[in-house]
């Protein structure tokens, strides 16, 4: 049972919440989604400051989750923060359901990934800056920048002997100049449209918290007309900030193979996957740390 310094959060039976420790597990610098020893650990900001929250698995139906350190702030909030960073709610859950009874020709393949959902940013400004990041750079490179983005321009917590930093601040990214993005190792333009964007928002000039009131044909327009943002970066964006898999890309079972287009006959949540984010998640699950 939670008592009075933890707070439940109720899962069905199709999210696999080991499965995503496990693709956490494998990113070789961890920026702010964190795994130790079976848990979930994130570290948030509050208007009372920074805090550390754990999240375990405490049954086969429920998620617990404890503040570890940090400002004495609402739990049930930061719950409820959680709850989105972790996509309880995610739309492939029922994707998986309907999977449960496929052929195995189509389970095979998806095995290592079973029940795992497609976690969220805290924040769309963060989904932003990590996706502009990931620009023509590889994989490890991204994560030891999006990394060293923190550290440049988030606050951060301590515990057990670990610093965990939160994602990046617009006040303190918008203070920055490219020379102070130089450790990042991506271009001055990059640099330049990261620090941009943070001061349009610090001025008010731009609000991406109205994306959370459009549709995803209307969201990946007003992301494309911000200057310096193309379709990639909208589409990426989009997928990190809802924890949906775009639209654009379906994935449908014809004739014992995969293939866009729209099955009539498979739920409207399924043709929402991609083969792409599939073939990737599977070589992620697979790899040796």
């Amino acid at each position: 049972m939670p008592d009075s310094h933890s707070h439940d959060l109720l899962i069905t039976p199709a999210y696999r919440f080991d499965r995503l420790l496990t693709l956490l597990s494998r990113w070789r610098s961890p920026t702010v989604d964190h795994t130790v020893d079976g848990a979930f650990r994130r570290a948030f900001v509050t208007p009372r400051g920074p805090v550390l929250i754990e999240v375990q698995q405490a049954a086969k139906d429920r998620l617990r989750v404890h503040a570890l350190a940090g400002a004495d702030a609402d739990l049930s909030e930061l719950a409820a923060r959680a709850r989105w960073v972790l996509a309880l709610d995610s739309p492939l859950s029922a994707f998986w359901r309907w999977a449960d009874d496929a052929p195995d020709s189509l389970r095979a393949p998806f095995e290592p990934i079973w029940g795992l959902p497609l976690p969220r940013s805290d924040m769309v400004f963060e989904a932003l800056l990590y996706t502009i990041v990931e620009q023509q750079i590889s994989w490890v490179g991204a994560q030891r920048a999006q990394r060293i983005l923190c550290e440049l321009a988030g606050v951060s917590i301590s515990y057990d002997g670990v610093t965990y930093w939160c994602a990046p601040e617009p006040a303190a990214l918008a203070a920055l100049t490219t020379a102070d993005l130089k450790p990042l190792k991506i271009t001055d333009r990059r640099s330049g449209l990261l620090i941009r964007l943070a001061q349009e928002i610090v001025d008010g000039r731009l609000d991406l918290d109205a994306l959370h009131k459009m549709d995803e044909p209307a969201r990946l327009a007003w992301l494309r007309a911000i200057k310096g943002i193309g379709p990639w970066t909208a589409l990426m964006t989009h997928m990190r900030a809802s924890g949906r898999l775009s639209s654009r890309r379906r994935m449908t079972w014809r004739s014992g193979r995969l293939s866009g287009g729209i099955c009539p006959n498979t739920p409207a949540r399924l043709i929402q996957s991609q083969r792409r984010s599939a073939r990737m998640a599977c070589t992620l699950a697979r790899r040796p740390r």
